[in-house]
C-alpha cells in the first residue's frame, strides 16, 4: 500500500466513524456510548454532547496519540476515531459529518506521512523507545493475575509466562518469544477467570433489545473493519500506543499479542456498554481487529479478516453478554488486565524515552526525561504519564538536530 493510498484509507476511516456517531449507532470514546439512547431520542443537544466527548477525549488525542505517531510513524487510532465522534455528533446533517470526518482522518493521515520526512536517523533512534517495551509485555498478565488474585496467581502466571519463552526460544518456529509467552499469560488470565460460573441471570428486555439494535452499526462497522484491517496490515495504525511503538520496530508479533491482551481486556465493559446504549463500539473491543490486520498475510485477508472480525464482535453481543453475565469474574479480570496495561506501559515508555533521550542528548537528555517525570508528578499529572518518555525524547531529539544543523 503506497503512502497515498494509506491516507485515502484514513479518509474513509474518518467518514464511516463520523457518520455512525451522527446516527448515534458506535462511538469510540466508552465514556460517549451510555449517552446515546438520550442523543438518538433529541433529549441532548447537539453542541453540549459534542462539548462534553471533546472534554473526554481531548487529553487521549494529546498525550496518548500525537506523540507516539511522531515517534513511530503509525498512526494511533485515539487521533482518528476521537474527533470523529465529535464530528459526528455535532454535525447538523450527515453528509456534512461524513465529509468533515473524512478530513479528520485525511489530516491524521498526512501526519503520519509527515514523519516520513523527518530525519531517518532522528526517526530510527526514537524507535529504538520500543527496545524495552518488547522485553516487558510479558509482564502484562503477571501484573494483571497479582492485582486480580494476588501472588500466587501472579507466580502460577509467571511460571507459564517464563516456560513459553524458554520453549519458542529454543525452537525453530521463528515467532516472537516474548509475544508467545504474553499470549499465553493472556490465556492463563482468561482461564483464571472462568473457574467461576454463575447461573444466566434473567435479562431485562431493554438490554436484548439494545444488543440486537446495536447491529444497525454494520452499514458502517463493517467496511470500516476492512479499512481497519488492511491500514493495520500497511503498517499504517494501531492502537495502544505502544503497539504503535512496537509496530513502528517491526515487531508485528509483539504488536498484535499486546491488541489481544487489549481486546480481551476491554471485551466486558465494552459488551456492557452495547447492551445499556444501543451502540457498538467503532472499532470493536480495543484493539483485537487490528491484531488481525498485523498477522494478515495480504492486504486482501486483512481487508476481509478485518471485516469479519467487526462484524463479527456486532454480531455476537449477545452471546459475549451471556459469557460476561454468567462469568462475573471476567469483568473483575478485565479491570486488572486495563491497570495492567498502564503500569507496564507507563514504566517501559519512561524508560525507553531515557534511553532514547540520553542517546541524543548524553546527560542532558536522561536529565530532561527524568525533570520532566518529576515536574509531572509534583504538579499532579497535567500529561498522561506515558506520554512523558515520549515527549522528553521528542525534546531531546529537536535540540539535538538544531545543535547539529546550527
Amino acid at each position: 500500500m503506497s503512502p497515498l493510498v494509506g491516507i485515502a484509507g484514513f479518509a474513509i476511516a474518518g467518514a464511516l466513524a463520523a457518520g455512525a456517531a451522527f446516527d448515534g449507532v458506535a462511538t469510540y470514546h466508552d465514556g460517549l456510548r451510555p449517552l446515546m439512547p438520550e442523543y438518538r431520542r433529541g433529549e441532548m443537544e447537539r453542541a453540549d454532547l459534542g462539548r462534553r466527548g471533546w472534554a473526554m477525549s481531548a487529553g487521549f488525542v494529546r498525550w496518548f496519540a500525537l506523540p507516539f505517531i511522531l515517534v513511530s510513524g503509525v498512526g494511533v487510532s485515539h487521533a482518528v476515531f476521537l474527533p470523529t465522534d465529535i464530528v459526528g455528533l455535532r454535525s447538523a446533517r450527515r453528509a456534512l459529518a461524513l465529509l468533515v470526518g473524512g478530513v479528520v482522518g485525511l489530516l491524521a493521515g498526512a501526519l503520519v506521512l509527515v514523519v516520513d520526512f523527518l530525519p531517518a536517523d532522528l526517526t530510527n533512534t526514537w524507535l529504538e523507545m520500543a527496545e524495552p517495551l518488547r522485553y516487558l509485555i510479558i509482564l502484562l498478565p503477571v501484573v494483571a493475575a497479582l492485582e486480580y488474585r494476588g501472588l500466587a496467581a501472579a507466580v502460577l502466571v509467571s511460571l507459564i509466562v517464563v516456560a513459553l519463552r524458554i520453549t519458542v526460544t529454543i525452537s525453530t518456529v521463528g515467532v516472537d518469544p516474548d509475544a508467545m509467552a504474553l499470549l499465553g499469560g493472556t490465556l492463563a488470565c482468561l482461564i483464571i477467570a472462568l473457574r467461576e460460573r454463575v447461573p444466566a441471570p434473567e435479562r431485562p428486555e431493554v438490554l436484548s433489545h439494545n444488543l440486537y439494535a446495536a447491529r444497525r452499526s454494520l452499514i458502517y462497522l463493517t467496511p470500516l473493519g476492512a479499512v481497519v484491517g488492511a491500514l493495520a496490515y500497511g503498517g499504517f495504525l494501531a492502537g495502544e500506543p505502544g503497539a504503535a511503538l512496537l509496530l513502528g520496530a517491526d515487531l508485528r508479533w509483539a504488536a498484535a499479542s499486546v491488541a489481544i491482551f487489549s481486546g480481551v481486556a476491554f471485551i466486558p465493559s465494552v459488551t456492557r456498554s452495547v447492551a445499556v446504549s444501543g451502540s457498538a463500539s467503532t472499532q470493536g473491543s480495543p484493539d483485537w481487529v487490528l491484531a488481525v490486520g498485523f498477522l494478515a498475510p495480504s492486504y486482501w485477508a486483512a481487508a476481509l479478516g478485518g471485516a469479519a472480525a467487526l462484524s463479527a464482535e456486532v454480531l455476537g453481543a449477545p452471546l459475549l453478554l451471556r459469557l460476561v453475565d454468567r462469568h462475573p469474574k471476567l469483568s473483575v479480570m478485565g479491570v486488572a488486565m486495563r491497570h495492567a496495561l498502564v503500569v507496564v506501559f507507563d514504566l517501559a515508555v519512561l524508560i525507553g524515552g531515557a534511553m532514547v533521550a540520553h542517546a541524543l542528548l548524553p546527560g542532558f537528555g536522561l536529565a530532561t526525561v527524568v525533570g520532566l517525570f518529576i515536574w509531572n508528578e509534583a504538579k499532579g499529572r497535567p500529561l498522561m504519564p506515558i506520554a512523558v518518555g515520549a515527549l522528553g525524547a521528542i525534546a531531546a531529539g529537536i535540540v539535538e538536530y538544531l545543535l547539529e544543523t546550527f
